[in-house]
């Protein structure tokens, strides 16, 4: 058994969808109804299920210490730290938090690939086959990711919710960044977010890019098919009416008829969010790149570990490794590096699709 999107999101004027063709959209995402014409269709599509399942291993929740399911229970802002725990400050964007040890969760290490299931047997998170995830790996991403670094913002402000933090360190290496397509603030449409010294920068654009392409050819193969036919539905009904109200003459449309589904990305680097959930995504990636190639063998040191605390679990992630996860119903978190990466830049990069992005960020039709 699989679980559904069941969040939808909220376009430019509302907190509410009050949008036919929004809620349209987003209803087909979070809870598609399928029907099959066919016994057959419906075997086949089994089938895939199945295997989907089989070909992993499968881990499953495990008990969460007292006082970390309080402080979630208390709705708290709650950090894990890969390393030392002095390293994240006590407050993020004014706000104080709870500070936990990612060793205070259970940690998978499996480089063979895994799905995490919780209570009720739902996947909520697959991690590709380290190997397969390896092969092909696009290998001039770091220079494009460390040159938007440059310019960022080192206090990046992502919501009330979504808290930011970086680590105490002095040499300005931090920040957190969005690129890629995103809704308009304030207005209709959605438009493609590059700063202007990045787009002068020859190939820089379309490094990034690729980046979010092979991270989606990966990831579909191990999305689960009814996510992927849900998202089908809503291809069928609303992707012909995104606006893009900033630059007419791009639009993601043109991505999604492709079949591809990431279409933006948030990188953070020296930097970790509070437990949080998603509820404006469709599915998310997330990635980590490190410099040196020898980060890229089988067996290199774990560069981050990406937390699930309602599960009790984290994920430990090496440069290059692949995680799918459902970003809108579970509650989720990246921790700060670990301790063998703690002086090196890393880039933990997220890729997803907003919904609001997907109706078009409109209300008025």
């Amino acid at each position: 058994m699989h679980t559904f999107f069941n969040n939808c999101s909220h376009s430019f004027k509302s907190k509410s969808i009050n949008s036919k063709r929004s809620r349209k959209n987003a209803q087909c995402i979070n809870k598609p109804k399928i029907s099959f014409k066919t016994k057959n269709q419906l075997r086949r599509f089994n089938k895939r299920c199945r295997k989907l399942n089989l070909s992993l291993n499968h881990y499953h929740p495990e008990p969460l210490k007292e006082e970390i399911r309080d402080a979630l229970n208390n709705k708290e802002p709650v950090v894990f730290a890969g390393g030392d725990l002095n390293e994240i400050p006590d407050k993020i964007q004014g706000k104080k938090v709870t500070k936990f040890r990612v060793s205070e969760l259970e940690i998978i290490d499996d480089t063979n690939g895994f799905s995490l299931h919780n209570e009720k047997g739902h996947v909520i998170a697959t991690l590709v086959p380290r190997e397969k995830a390896l092969l092909d790996r696009p290998k001039d991403i770091f220079e494009a990711l460390n040159l938007c670094l440059q310019k960022a913002n080192p206090k990046y402000t992502r919501g009330g919710t979504r808290l930011v933090g970086v680590k105490n360190k002095d040499d300005g290496a931090e920040a957190y960044f969005c690129r890629g397509w995103t809704p308009c603030r304030n207005k209709k449409g959605n438009y493609e977010k590059w700063m202007e010294h990045e787009k002068k920068v020859p190939g820089l654009v379309e490094r990034i890019q690729k980046l979010i392409r092979f991270n989606d050819n990966k990831a579909q193969g191990y999305i689960h098919p009814m996510h992927l036919k849900g998202f089908k539905m809503a291809e069928k009904k609303g992707f012909s009416d995104f606006v893009n109200a900033c630059s007419p003459d791009a639009n993601p449309e043109e991505l999604i008829k492709q079949g591809q589904v990431l279409v933006s990305i948030a990188v953070g680097v020296g930097s970790y969010l509070n437990a949080h959930k998603d509820d404006d995504a469709f599915v998310s990636v997330i990635t980590s790149l490190a410099e040196d190639e020898d980060h890229y063998k089988e067996e290199a040191d774990i560069v981050t570990y990406f937390c699930f605390p309602d599960q009790g679990r984290a994920i430990a992630l090496r440069a290059g490794d692949i995680l799918v996860f459902n970003s809108a119903d579970e509650l989720h978190c990246s921790s700060s590096n670990s301790e063998a990466f703690s002086n090196e830049t890393v880039f933990n990069c997220s890729m997803y699709l907003k919904t609001n992005v997907l109706a078009g960020n409109n209300n008025e039709k």
